[in-house]
């Protein structure tokens, strides 16, 4: 099993990629429907222009552009979604670690309370893990709530 520590750094670095997957997503996007649109008018001016296979062998040229690129976008969604997927059981699996912590708080609570016995350091301690999880969840969140931002899809906490 992996330590807290661990656990925090490959949550912050899976949140950065997250991060840098929707800019990429983002800016390729954005790219390619303005390549796409710019050819497309380009082309098709020459189009008319052209007739009989020379038009054919243009057009044809235009859709396996157009499909190439759209198979690139296509990639780069199943990527982020991927990563999506990835961050949302990051997420879940923080969730649970959080209640096993909460539970053990209160457990190590009670434990003190009834042997009347100094579990001062232990409730420390465990607060503390609670506290960097929690941080680790809000670090998740927040790349999930930026990627609904881009994608317009809501996200589910």
């Amino acid at each position: 099993m992996k330590t807290l520590g661990e656990f925090t750094e490959e949550t912050d670095q899976i949140a950065k990629e997250k991060e840098e997957l929707q800019h990429k997503e983002e800016t390729l996007d954005d790219h390619i429907h303005r390549i796409i649109e710019e050819k497309d008018s380009y082309i098709m001016e020459k189009l008319n222009t052209l007739q009989g296979d020379a038009a054919e062998k243009v057009k044809n040229a235009l859709d396996g552009h157009t499909s190439r690129k759209m198979d690139v976008l296509r990639e780069t969604r199943i990527k982020t979604e991927e990563t999506e997927e990835m961050l949302s059981a990051r997420l879940k699996t923080l969730d649970d670690q959080i209640a096993e912590r909460n539970d053990a708080l209160s457990k190590v609570e009670e434990l003190g309370k009834q042997a009347k016995i100094d579990v001062t350091d232990s409730i420390t301690d465990i607060r503390k893990e609670i506290d960097e999880m929690n941080e680790a969840r809000e670090k998740v969140v927040g790349a999930l709530r930026s990627r609904a931002k881009v994608s317009g899809r809501p996200i589910v906490i």
